[in-house]
């Protein structure tokens, strides 16, 4: 069972700071090649919607998010990928606002998960 407990690591100025350690990775696709451009026809990420429900749902410490450039593959657009303890659980296109709470929500809810 996951135990959360502190990491002190020493910054270069001698001072220990705690370093969160999640268990996961939430990337998403905002601006690649094709992620998030409406100028060629893909639809938009609803990136600040992903950023408003990984706080609201108090995740920063389980799965960490970044929002970026290109994850592949370009025929999907707007990828999401989730890689939660060690392995990917799952890629999908994230073309709609509706999607953008499930994927927090898979997290929370998968197996092995905090609450799954």
């Amino acid at each position: 069972m996951y135990q959360r407990r502190r990491n002190l690591v020493l910054r270069p100025d001698g001072r220990p700071v705690n370093v969160a350690r999640p268990r996961g990775h939430l990337f998403v696709c905002a601006s690649g090649c094709c992620c998030g451009r409406t100028e060629d026809g893909f639809a938009p990420v609803p990136a600040e919607t992903f950023h408003r429900e990984w706080e609201r749902r108090r995740l920063r410490n389980i799965v960490h998010l970044t929002i970026g450039g290109c994850l592949g593959p370009c025929a999907l657009a707007n990828v999401t990928l989730l890689l939660f303890g060690s392995r990917a659980r799952t890629a999908s296109p994230s073309t709609t606002t509706a999607r953008v709470p499930a994927s927090p929500a898979r997290v929370m809810g998968a197996p092995g998960g905090p609450r799954g």
